[in-house]
């Protein structure tokens, strides 16, 4: 908001253009969209870096044509002082008009870096270089230097690193090796390869100096440069020491993955550990990022899979990289710049730019359409839940339960308690070899499970089913398996929902022999049309694969890590990925409803299985021991509020929408009334649903789209909104919902129009001719029921004031008949009755206050507003209590629970939402105390396992399933009025509701020794 006030104070001497310049800057990064300087021309700084000097940020690049990638202007330099708006500073280094000039109009400068020289007090540029006409075969690093940042630049030479120098680690065995390329009619051989490896093309180009093409520029911490480039034909990536003025070479260098065909070098470090991201050689085709790191930046440097994550990982978002940006002021914050190149029209290259996470101490780059620098405030991953098995004895039965007996696969052994115990730190699952009867015996059955007399082998099996159950996040699992023959452990999930194998399955770990050949597989599977047959994604690696790398890994413990969320299942060993599953490519077939199994929560087994797909037992081996040191489940905790809020709306609208989008609502929607309930027909629940939903997302989804995760829940959310519309008031549909004989609808034909007066051009207007008809007869035929004198005078008023909105015939003496009870009932301090007799319960909240206050508004703008009390007086009312309700919020997020329909759950708060949405908040009560307290609210409350059903529908309680809290009047349709907790989402994302940092709500700092401000009665 200063910002702002700053333009008011010079409104007189300063354009109004001047406001709107500075509303549009930019406030965050949308990778591969054209991205405009502070002259609306798109940036024009390819293959770049970035220099931070004295608070600023100095992107040079180079300048592309619309034709060729080819020099013909120079190296550009941009300026920033947030990352996201940048001013066109100058050409930094121009190409000269001079024939005999290394960089005449037409060479080629690619990948530019500006480095600082502390000690000359100069800046120092490094290019690669390709000599006009000559293709790629010049090979050079140019040099220029600089007293300005900004520059000019004075090119000073151009050379090949290191003439007459031999690397570091290259042998002296290496060094007087006689093999020439020239002994090679084919390349990529074996012999080829192993040449290269061992320095045939440096011994090639010793003489002459080492081959440098794309290539970035490095400072340590203790001010020495390096200078990290393609060499060796592209082969092998080359490090080598600057000299103190950075002006040349030390000497001294290293080769890096040699034949590993790397390029595109980006550089940073981290807690003393260096990284350098890379491509593969594909020309002007993007392939997947390589990843390096190493202790030393002499090495060894050890190479690690592909940092990204999701959808086109394998083609690195289909960009290269060019640089790595440390964000000044922000520890551990590192930027992944890439490029999109474009060679047909290069001037159009596409900038990627995205935040770098660390997951086990290793960079991760996932895609985001949008984001900001806030990414990098918190950490990424908070632990929810774990059990480190320390308490020697049995598994802690609050949380694991058995399974018994011959449970499934015609495995050999019994599962029993006995065989799991937690001893020393771990959990310890033992196979034996022993006898055991089998109780379920049937001589002669046809059931596995019973025509076995005995068992001749026991195991156990334990499983959270019931007790523990996860959606999304970070599974952990540390463990060291049996892998002797005959031994079948596995750490997995299944969906709490629906038969096998339409409740999914995830298989983080199986040691699975394959032709008797032992593997360890990562596999997920989902459901068919076919009963009991599964589709799977599945990773087989040979166990050989692991043991050739370490002969000894069967004896160590390991780390089995699953991260899954909303798009993806991945699941690691030590730190490797094994597999990914997309989630757009798991629905199930008929027979599970078409629905998602990993979209659901899943609860975690741990077991040991013998024989099977284990094989023939080797009983020399036995007892078996699988030893689970613990297991870990985080949850992301960087996602910012206003995420947290969309994705709880999206995951309450979406199941009753996407079904009543089909007409398939009452089809599949399960039905739950209050075990008191008091006869009423029962297909109230679904207009119930709707309108309430509604009413509350309403504002959300009239907001623009865009190509963010929430604009694409929001879209989504609206396409099935308005064909639900339709569907509710078509006589023909089989969700048309219960308008007549019956008095109920009045209520939630009443959230229904005000769905529409909270969204009329989304939501209203785009709806055909007829369905407006449809809806203009069904509201007034409401006319029939005369509403008691309740908050349910409120209902027929915002009936008939939609009607009036919309142009139609209304009845203004409903709506004056409301305004004056309503005006009877106010009892002082912000407070309503409901009709005669007051009552302590959240009414105010659920429809009095709010709709009230909407009657008055679409009143008051349509210039029918004749009463004594203004809409002014009755705002501050609601502030008042929304100042009320504020206070209610305990430290811990919690309110008090008391008065009749507490299975509305936030509703309660939909005042203090409204003030929000509607940017009247009082001024005690800034938009990042109330966001942080309802945020933390929202947490608490679906933080309870059973709000939902099966199905993804909300069920009869308050905090998870409780219900005998119900009312008589209560079903599960009723529930959605907590969607009006959702009201701020109509905000902006850049709003400062969702951008102000958040702060302590008044229960938290008065409970934390904090100053707060005092409550004091309103009076009028």
């Amino acid at each position: 908001m200063k910002r702002y006030m700053i333009f008011f104070l010079f409104l007189c001497t300063v354009p109004i253009f001047s406001q709107e310049m500075e509303k549009s800057r930019a406030e965050a990064f949308y990778p591969g969209k054209i991205w405009n300087d502070n002259t609306g021309v798109h940036i024009n700084a390819h293959g770049g870096g970035i220099l931070y000097r004295e608070g600023k940020y100095y992107w040079f690049g180079e300048h592309k044509g619309e034709r060729s990638n080819s020099a013909f202007v120079g190296v550009t330099c941009y300026s920033s002082v947030n990352l996201y708006d940048w001013t066109y500073e100058s050409v930094a280094l121009a190409v000269e008009k001079d024939p005999r000039s290394e960089i005449v109009e037409g060479c080629i400068i690619e990948r530019p870096k500006v480095i600082y020289n502390a000690k000359t007090k100069k800046f120092v540029m490094y290019f690669h270089l390709e000599l006009k006409d000559k293709g790629y075969a010049a090979a050079k690093a140019g040099i220029a230097v600089s007293d300005k940042v900004t520059g000019p630049y004075k090119y000073l030479k151009s050379c090949r690193p290191n003439a007459k120098r031999y690397p570091e680690n290259m042998s002296r065995e290496q060094q007087r090796s006689p093999v020439k390329p020239s002994d090679f009619p084919k390349q990529w051989t074996e012999e080829w390869k192993k040449a290269v490896v061992d320095g045939m093309f440096v011994r090639r180009d010793f003489a002459g100096g080492q081959m440098s093409r794309d290539m970035t520029l490095y400072v340590d911490d203790d001010g020495k440069a390096y200078h990290i480039y393609a060499s060796e034909e592209n082969l092998t990536l080359q490090l080598a020491e600057l000299s103190d003025d950075y002006l040349s070479y030390t000497g001294k260098y290293i080769r890096i993955a040699p034949a590993g065909h790397n390029e595109a070098p980006a550089v940073f470090k981290k807690d003393g550990r260096y990284f350098m991201i890379t491509s593969g050689c594909t020309g002007w085709e993007p392939n997947a990022a390589r990843l390096f790191s190493a202790d030393n930046i002499w090495g060894p440097w050890t190479e690690h899979p592909n940092p990204c994550r999701g959808e086109d990982a394998g083609l690195t978002f289909h960009s290269q990289s060019t640089y790595i940006l440390p964000v000044a002021g922000k520890k551990d914050a590192f930027i992944f710049m890439a490029d999109r190149w474009t060679p047909k029209n290069p001037i159009d290259g596409r900038y990627i730019w995205l935040p770098i996470r660390f997951q086990n101490g290793l960079p991760v780059l996932e895609w985001r359409d949008k984001w900001d620098l806030t990414a990098f405030d918190q950490p990424a991953w908070e632990l929810v839940w774990s059990d480190e098995f320390n308490i020697d004895g049995k598994p802690d039965s609050t949380v694991w339960t058995y399974e018994r007996g011959f449970v499934r696969n015609q495995e050999l052994q019994w599962y029993q308690p006995d065989n799991a115990i937690c001893k020393d730190g771990v959990l310890i699952l033992s196979g034996r070899k022993e006898r055991i009867p089998n109780p379920d015996y049937v001589s002669g059955s046809s059931d596995w499970r019973k025509n076995r007399q005995y068992a001749e082998y026991t195991a156990s099996s334990i499983k959270t089913a019931r007790k523990k159950d996860f959606q999304y996040g970070r599974f952990e699992i540390r463990a060291k398996i049996p892998t002797a023959a005959g031994s079948w452990p596995a750490i997995w999930t299944l969906g709490k929902s629906m038969p096998w194998p339409s409740c999914g399955e995830i298989d983080i770990m199986e040691y699975y022999r394959i032709n008797d050949t032992p593997h360890i597989l990562a596999n997920a599977a989902w459901g068919t049309d076919a009963p009991h047959k599964a589709k799977w994604d599945d990773a087989k690696i040979p166990f050989s694969m692991f043991t050739a790398k370490d002969p000894d890994w069967a004896s160590k413990f390991h780390i089995w890590r699953m991260d899954w969320d909303e798009n993806a299942i991945r699941l690691y060993l030590d730190d490797e990925l094994l597999n990914e599953t997309l989630l757009s490519e798991t629905q199930n077939g008929s027979i599970g409803n078409y629905t998602n199994p990993f979209r659901q929560p899943h609860y975690i087994l741990l077991n040991l299985a013998i024989g099977g797909n284990g094989g023939t037992p080797d009983h020399a081996a036995f007892p078996l021991k699988y030893e689970i040191d613990y297991v870990r489940v985080y949850q992301k905790i960087n996602a910012s509020d206003r995420s947290c809020w969309a994705d709880m709306a999206y995951k309450i609208a979406a199941p009753a929408l996407e079904n009543m989008s089909k007409g398939e609502l009452k089809k599949n929607m399960q039905v739950e009334v209050s075990p008191s309930w008091d006869g009423r027909n029962r297909n109230v629940t679904y207009m119930e649903a709707f309108g309430r939903l509604m009413d509350g997302i309403a504002p959300w989804l009239a907001l623009p789209d865009d190509d963010t995760e929430e604009g694409r829940q929001r879209k989504q959310l609206r396409e099935w909104a308005l064909k639900s519309y339709a569907h509710a008031v078509d006589p023909g549909s089989p969700d048309y919902l219960l308008w007549r004989n019956e008095g109920q609808p009045l209520v939630d034909a009443a959230f229904l129009a005000s769905s529409f007066l909270r969204a009329p051009a989304q939501l209203w207007e785009p709806l055909d001719s007829l369905t407006k008809q449809r809806y203009i007869a069904e509201f007034q035929q409401l006319r029939r029921i005369d509403p008691p004198y309740s908050n349910w005078l409120l209902f027929s008023a915002t009936i008939e004031t939609f009607l009036l909105s919309a142009g139609a015939q209304y009845d203004m003496y409903r709506i004056h008949s409301a305004i004056r009870k309503i005006e009877e009932w106010y009892v002082g301090d912000g407070w309503y009755s409901d009709g005669e007799h007051f009552a302590f319960d959240y009414y105010n909240s659920y429809v009095i206050q709010p709709m009230y206050f909407q009657v008055l508004s679409v009143l008051t703008d349509k210039k029918r507003l004749s009463q004594e009390k203004t809409l002014a007086v009755v705002s501050k009312r609601m502030q008042r209590y929304g100042m009320i309700l504020e206070r209610m919020i305990s430290p811990e997020g919690s309110f008090p629970v008391f008065g009749r329909s507490m299975t509305y759950r936030l509703g309660v708060f939909q005042p203090l939402a409204l003030l929000a949405w509607k940017e009247q908040l009082p001024e005690t009560l800034p938009g990042g105390q109330v966001r942080a307290a309802l945020t933390a609210v929202m947490k608490r409350m679906f933080s309870v396992d059973g709000n939902f059903n099966e199905k993804g529908f909300l069920q009869l309680g308050f905090a998870g399933h409780q219900p005998g809290l119900a009312d008589s009047y209560t079903n599960n349709g009723s529930l959605y009025l907590t969607s009006e907790i959702f009201l701020p989402l109509g905000l902006p994302a850049g709003h400062p509701f969702w951008t102000s940092p958040a702060q302590d709500w008044t229960a938290k700092k008065a409970w934390g020794g904090a100053e707060f401000p005092k409550d004091h009665a309103t009076r009028e």
